[in-house]
């Protein structure tokens, strides 16, 4: 019996027939990835017979979430790409957003700038996630140390997964909630976080792709300032005398945040940067 195959073009067509046009256009690049493709080989293989047909019918179901549902690419693919890097990622673990490479940046940068480039530091990073953050940090500068907390197991087990795939051998994982799980007698020159900062009233306006990921790694409490609270509060106890703590921030949120860093650091200096939309982005405390 010959086993039937198809072709990138049979799933450009199945995915034509459940959108217009115009709106395929508008979404190729996520039916490319969804095809396991790059752009090249999905183009100069269009209209080949390359697919088997278990292979066809996956990739049709996939499909049918992300175009029926709104369902997120990368939890179709298990796959996304941040820092240049490839991350495993799975339903129930937050997706990292380009927007917050710009945070990897400023840590590089502003490190190099305070300590210099061969010196040895100790990182803390509040919410891994599943480790973009902590795992390009770890890969550019592998004689620093590092430690990272998260308080959903399900993402902790995801974030060790890309450190095994990335071989990053110099992070502590931790299942803490915040600081809860460290001793106060260990301190880090770097503290960095891309905490949960959406408001309530800002979550009911969110799209459906958004709303698919997990609402704690989304939601924070008062207005979406709960914990920039928490961790000015606490953060004091767990840094050296000499310290940069990064945290990323909503576009709108930089003046109360910056108040928040008065209260709670009133010797302190910040300094707020800008992502590469010309949104506000990273705020940065040093002392």
């Amino acid at each position: 019996m010959k086993l039937i195959k198809y072709s990138y073009q049979d799933c450009w067509n199945y995915a034509l027939a459940l959108q217009e046009k115009v709106k395929i256009e508008e979404i190729k690049s996520d039916i490319i990835t969804l095809c396991r493709a790059t752009p090249e080989k999905f183009w100069s293989d269009f209209a080949n017979k390359s697919l088997s047909a278990s292979d066809y019918s996956q990739i049709c179901r996939n499909l049918d979430k992300y175009l029926k549902e709104n369902y997120p690419v990368p939890y179709l693919t298990n796959q996304v790409y941040f820092y240049g890097l490839s991350f495993y990622i799975k339903e129930g673990v937050f997706i990292p957003q380009p927007d917050t490479e710009i945070l990897v940046e400023k840590v590089l940068e502003l490190a190099n700038k305070y300590w210099g480039k061969e010196i040895k530091l100790k990182v803390l990073e509040i919410g891994t996630g599943c480790g973009n953050i902590v795992i390009p940090l770890a890969k550019s500068k592998p004689n620093w140390s590092f430690t990272t907390v998260e308080i959903n197991s399900q993402a902790l087990a995801v974030a060790k997964k890309n450190s095994i795939i990335h071989q990053t051998k110099n992070i502590k994982f931790v299942h803490s909630n915040l600081f809860n799980n460290l001793s106060q007698s260990k301190k880090f020159d770097i503290i960095v976080s891309n905490p949960p900062y959406i408001s309530s009233e800002e979550y009911q306006g969110l799209p459906s792709v958004v709303k698919a990921q997990p609402i704690e790694a989304l939601i924070a409490e008062n207005d979406g300032y709960f914990f920039y609270q928490k961790i000015f509060q606490q953060a004091r106890e767990f840094l050296a005398k000499r310290f940069l703590l990064v945290v990323e921030v909503g576009y709108q949120q930089a003046k109360k945040v910056v108040k928040l860093i008065m209260k709670y650091f009133p010797q302190s200096h910040s300094q707020v940067f800008f992502d590469y939309n010309g949104q506000t982005r990273v705020i940065v405390i040093f002392s």
